[in-house]
């Protein structure tokens, strides 16, 4: 379910829920689960700019 809500549109609200009730991201998210939601996503720019880069600090090129 966490991972579906990652995927929705205007997702914040829906994951600051399961933030609240002490969900540990980092022990859901690993690499695997990390690239499979980004081959998934609708809007790649969201996981680019939040994901890779805002949490993990990793600049991500297009080529």
């Amino acid at each position: 379910m966490f991972e579906k809500a990652l995927l929705q549109n205007n997702r914040e609200g829906f994951i600051d829920l399961f933030l609240a009730q002490g969900v540990r991201v980092h022990k859901y998210l690993n690499h695997k689960k990390l690239k499979l939601l980004f081959e998934k996503a609708d809007d790649k720019e969201f996981f680019v700019s939040v994901c890779l880069e805002g949490v993990l600090g990793i600049i991500w090129v297009s080529m």
